[in-house]
Protein backbone atom coordinates (compact mmCIF):
# COMPACT_ATOMS: atom_id res chain seq x y z
CA UNK A 1 0.00 0.00 0.00
CA UNK A 2 0.94 3.60 -0.09
CA UNK A 3 0.92 6.32 3.04
CA UNK A 4 -1.49 8.78 2.52
CA UNK A 5 -0.91 10.08 5.80
CA UNK A 6 1.03 9.96 9.01
CA UNK A 7 1.20 12.57 12.18
CA UNK A 8 4.02 11.83 14.27
CA UNK A 9 4.85 14.97 16.45
CA UNK A 10 8.59 15.57 16.09
CA UNK A 11 8.72 19.01 17.97
CA UNK A 12 8.28 19.33 21.73
CA UNK A 13 6.77 22.83 22.17
CA UNK A 14 3.74 21.85 19.78
CA UNK A 15 1.00 21.07 21.64
CA UNK A 16 -1.69 21.34 18.80
CA UNK A 17 -3.79 18.52 17.41
CA UNK A 18 -1.19 17.53 15.14
CA UNK A 19 0.61 16.50 18.46
CA UNK A 20 -1.82 14.12 19.68
CA UNK A 21 -1.22 10.24 18.59
CA UNK A 22 1.85 8.92 16.66
CA UNK A 23 0.19 7.03 13.23
CA UNK A 24 -0.17 6.29 9.45
CA UNK A 25 -2.63 5.82 6.84
CA UNK A 26 -2.06 3.62 4.53
CA UNK A 27 -4.05 3.14 1.07
CA UNK A 28 -4.34 -0.48 0.26
CA UNK A 29 -4.01 -1.74 -2.83
CA UNK A 30 -5.71 -4.86 -5.24
CA UNK A 31 -3.08 -6.78 -4.09
CA UNK A 32 -2.73 -6.31 0.01
CA UNK A 33 -5.15 -8.43 1.78
CA UNK A 34 -7.41 -6.93 4.36
CA UNK A 35 -8.72 -8.35 7.27
CA UNK A 36 -10.47 -7.35 10.67
CA UNK A 37 -8.81 -10.82 12.70
CA UNK A 38 -6.19 -9.88 15.40
CA UNK A 39 -5.47 -12.94 16.55
CA UNK A 40 -6.69 -16.84 15.97
CA UNK A 41 -9.87 -16.76 16.50
CA UNK A 42 -10.97 -12.69 16.80
CA UNK A 43 -12.35 -10.15 14.72
CA UNK A 44 -12.47 -6.69 14.96
CA UNK A 45 -16.03 -5.65 15.12
CA UNK A 46 -16.63 -2.16 15.85
CA UNK A 47 -14.67 0.45 17.71
CA UNK A 48 -14.05 2.11 21.76
CA UNK A 49 -11.71 5.06 21.29
CA UNK A 50 -12.38 6.38 25.38
CA UNK A 51 -11.70 3.47 27.07
CA UNK A 52 -11.66 4.39 31.33
CA UNK A 53 -8.88 3.69 33.61
CA UNK A 54 -8.67 -0.05 35.25
CA UNK A 55 -10.62 -1.19 31.67
CA UNK A 56 -9.12 -4.67 30.20
CA UNK A 57 -7.60 -4.38 27.03
CA UNK A 58 -5.99 -6.80 24.44
CA UNK A 59 -3.13 -6.11 21.98
CA UNK A 60 -1.82 -8.26 19.63
CA UNK A 61 2.50 -7.39 18.36
CA UNK A 62 4.35 -8.92 15.45
CA UNK A 63 7.13 -8.73 17.97
CA UNK A 64 5.90 -10.01 21.14
CA UNK A 65 2.09 -11.60 20.31
CA UNK A 66 -0.78 -11.47 22.64
CA UNK A 67 -1.07 -9.47 25.80
CA UNK A 68 -3.18 -8.13 27.97
CA UNK A 69 -3.63 -5.67 30.43
CA UNK A 70 -5.20 -2.60 32.35
CA UNK A 71 -5.27 0.84 31.00
CA UNK A 72 -3.67 2.81 33.82
CA UNK A 73 -3.56 5.89 32.36
CA UNK A 74 -5.22 8.50 29.66
CA UNK A 75 -4.35 11.89 28.32
CA UNK A 76 -0.70 11.38 28.59
CA UNK A 77 2.12 13.44 26.75
CA UNK A 78 5.33 11.39 26.03
CA UNK A 79 8.74 11.93 24.49
CA UNK A 80 10.14 9.18 23.53
CA UNK A 81 13.14 7.83 20.94
CA UNK A 82 12.37 5.72 17.88
CA UNK A 83 13.88 1.94 17.67
CA UNK A 84 17.07 3.61 16.48
CA UNK A 85 17.67 6.22 19.00
CA UNK A 86 17.99 8.94 15.97
CA UNK A 87 14.47 10.47 16.51
CA UNK A 88 12.56 11.56 19.09
CA UNK A 89 9.05 12.43 19.29
CA UNK A 90 6.84 14.26 21.30
CA UNK A 91 2.96 13.10 21.42
CA UNK A 92 0.34 13.80 23.00
CA UNK A 93 -3.43 12.13 24.38
CA UNK A 94 -1.74 8.68 24.83
CA UNK A 95 -3.09 5.60 26.68
CA UNK A 96 -0.55 3.76 28.83
CA UNK A 97 -1.30 0.25 29.57
CA UNK A 98 0.66 -2.21 32.00
CA UNK A 99 0.41 -5.44 30.25
CA UNK A 100 1.63 -9.25 30.60
CA UNK A 101 1.51 -12.55 28.38
CA UNK A 102 0.71 -16.00 29.23
CA UNK A 103 4.94 -16.99 28.69
CA UNK A 104 5.91 -14.28 31.14
CA UNK A 105 8.17 -12.65 28.83
CA UNK A 106 8.57 -9.44 27.10
CA UNK A 107 5.01 -8.59 26.30
CA UNK A 108 5.67 -5.24 24.19
CA UNK A 109 8.88 -4.48 22.52
CA UNK A 110 9.79 -2.68 19.05
CA UNK A 111 8.51 -3.96 16.61
CA UNK A 112 4.41 -3.93 18.39
CA UNK A 113 4.23 -0.72 16.60
CA UNK A 114 1.12 -0.07 14.76
CA UNK A 115 -0.61 -3.66 16.04
CA UNK A 116 -4.18 -3.01 17.37
CA UNK A 117 -4.72 -3.00 20.82
CA UNK A 118 -8.71 -3.92 21.57
CA UNK A 119 -11.38 -4.36 24.46
CA UNK A 120 -13.66 -7.30 24.72
CA UNK A 121 -17.05 -6.04 25.78
CA UNK A 122 -20.24 -8.34 25.87
CA UNK A 123 -18.84 -10.85 23.00
CA UNK A 124 -17.59 -8.00 20.98
CA UNK A 125 -14.11 -7.07 20.29
CA UNK A 126 -13.92 -3.30 19.94
CA UNK A 127 -10.87 -1.88 18.70
CA UNK A 128 -9.43 1.13 20.82
CA UNK A 129 -6.23 2.18 19.34
CA UNK A 130 -2.75 1.03 18.10
CA UNK A 131 0.30 0.11 19.75
CA UNK A 132 2.90 3.35 19.81
CA UNK A 133 5.32 2.93 22.22
CA UNK A 134 6.57 1.78 25.43
CA UNK A 135 8.41 0.96 28.43
CA UNK A 136 9.36 -2.78 26.98
CA UNK A 137 11.67 -3.62 30.27
CA UNK A 138 8.51 -2.80 32.76
CA UNK A 139 5.72 -4.10 30.16
CA UNK A 140 4.12 -0.49 30.67
CA UNK A 141 2.65 0.31 26.47
CA UNK A 142 1.46 3.46 25.09
CA UNK A 143 -1.09 3.52 22.56
CA UNK A 144 -2.62 5.92 20.17
CA UNK A 145 -6.25 6.12 20.38
CA UNK A 146 -8.38 5.20 17.14
CA UNK A 147 -10.06 8.47 16.87
CA UNK A 148 -7.30 10.14 15.62
CA UNK A 149 -6.69 8.40 12.82
CA UNK A 150 -10.34 8.30 12.34
CA UNK A 151 -10.63 12.06 11.96
CA UNK A 152 -7.74 11.96 9.19
CA UNK A 153 -10.28 9.72 7.25
CA UNK A 154 -9.30 6.39 8.26
CA UNK A 155 -12.12 3.39 8.42
CA UNK A 156 -11.06 0.28 10.53
CA UNK A 157 -12.12 -2.85 8.74
CA UNK A 158 -15.02 -4.14 10.61
CA UNK A 159 -16.28 -7.40 8.96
Amino acid sequence: GQVVFQQANMDPSNYGISSLGDFAIVDVTSSDTITNNVWEGGEITGTYSSVPVGTTVYKFGSRTGYAWGNVTNTGLRITYKNATGLKQYTVGGLYSISLQNSSGTNAVDHGDSGGPVWRSDTGENLLHGIVTGGKFDINLMYTTPIYYAQYQGFQPKLN
